[in-house]
């Protein structure tokens, strides 16, 4: 016969625990409250019930088994009543033996796939993807993989919308990491017999980027690196020209900011810069040629300093406020500097990430063959480079029609 319980355990009774009789209750860590009875042979200490529900049954094979449920009774009740039918269509023959495999909950599958996607990727890729799947998933109100069907999810991102203000492409972002989480499930770990969003599709409006950047023309470029260089102002613990280099060193690597912020001194030589492999999009171990002018202006920070020290040290023990993570807003103090708009007449931005654009055009301007930009960008394909980050300017695309020669009049 199945039934749910809560199991118990003891521990010490906390200090600032308060007393009733026998009962206690004090507020824990994260400020849940907590409860427990103070145990008659030892009032130092007290059984608390643990908070998640559990389910004892009896398998295919007469085996007494549990399985951990939910918090929510109900819910764990159901649980058992899936286990209750799974094991009678076992042993009617319906249902094969390896279906008595303990089922995940959908939590616990994301923090798999969280895993999985940390292994092949970086850790915090891994985690904003499992927000973004877990925040589909909870919009749906899904119990089970099955529940994320293209209709459900496409309701759920209508009202992540309407809830969040998300723009199109962070929302897409969301149909995407949902999307490789319902493949996972298939194809990685085999807990389900098909990818059950293989048939949902983008929307035209989920494309629309959150940001339109362009790149500066070289004298403007080289107008910023000037401001940067000379302005005595601190900004996010960095001087003018530790940010002036910053912006140079990027320009010249396309190395994204959290790359460029795992740079030793030891990671520059003399020809080449080399990103550590934990930093690196890719979870590779990139090293990327430098120019003579780009040596130039990192030689002053790096000249005496240990191999071990950062090029670009933090210098605060805030983790949300350092430069990587502010540099969009760091660029605009050099910009205002330069007297160059943070966007133009168009909408387009000129923000951190825009120098790895930089990197792309000026490969472009420079007439460097589509192939080996590819690759100095480290990208898969040259359709990526091509596309999201080679901006070439409407006077530059003029200048290029005008080197055509056409036939004069009368010829």
């Amino acid at each position: 016969m199945a039934h749910v319980f809560r199991p118990t355990y003891t521990q010490v009774v906390p200090a600032h625990a308060t007393r009733r009789g026998n009962r206690v209750r004090w507020k824990a860590r994260g400020g849940a409250v907590k409860e427990g009875s103070v145990l008659a042979d030892d009032p130092t200490r007290c059984s608390v019930e643990a908070p998640c529900w559990y389910v004892a049954y009896s398998d295919h094979e007469g085996r007494q088994q549990k399985r951990k449920g939910y918090q929510d009774r109900a819910a764990t009740e159901q649980l058992m009543a899936e286990i209750v039918r799974d094991v009678e269509r076992i042993r009617s023959g319906i249902l094969p033996p390896e279906a008595a495999k303990p089922r995940r909950s959908m939590d616990e599958l994301l923090t798999l796939w969280q895993e999985t996607l940390g292994a092949e990727g970086t850790a915090k890729y891994a985690r904003t993807e499992r927000v973004r799947a877990a925040r589909v998933v909870k919009a749906v109100g899904a119990s089970r993989p099955a529940d994320l069907t293209p209709a459900a999810v496409t309701r759920a991102v209508d009202k992540i919308r309407k809830a969040e203000g998300f723009n199109g492409q962070t929302l897409a972002h969301h149909v995407k990491a949902v999307k490789g989480f319902t493949r996972w499930l298939w194809l990685g770990e085999g807990v389900e017999p098909t990818d059950h969003l293989v048939g949902l599709r983008r929307r035209s409006d989920e494309t629309d980027p959150k940001h339109l950047r362009r790149a500066l023309s070289a004298p403007d470029f080289a107008a910023l690196i000037v401001a940067a260089r000379q302005n005595e102002t601190v900004v996010f613990v960095l001087t003018g020209p530790e940010r002036a280099a910053l912006y140079v060193a990027a320009a010249s690597t396309g190395f994204r900011a959290t790359e460029l912020s795992s740079l030793t001194v030891a990671d520059v030589t003399e020809d080449a810069a080399t990103v550590a492999a934990g930093f690196a999009k890719n979870r590779r171990r990139d090293t990327i040629p430098l120019s003579a002018d780009t040596l130039a202006e990192l030689a002053p920070l790096v000249a005496g300093r240990k191999p071990a020290e950062r090029v670009w040290p933090e210098r605060t023990g805030k983790a949300w406020d350092v430069w990587w993570n502010r540099g969009a807003k760091m660029l605009r103090a050099d910009l205002a500097a330069a007297g160059i708009p943070y966007a133009d007449d168009r909408g387009r931005v000129f923000d951190f990430h825009a120098l790895r654009g930089q990197f792309a055009t000026d490969l472009m301007r420079a007439g460097v063959p589509q192939g080996r930009a590819q690759r100095l960008m480290r990208h898969s394909t040259p359709h990526l480079t091509a596309k999201h980050y080679q901006r070439a300017e409407g006077d530059e695309m003029r200048a290029d029609v005008n080197r055509l020669r056409k036939p004069s009049s009368g010829e």
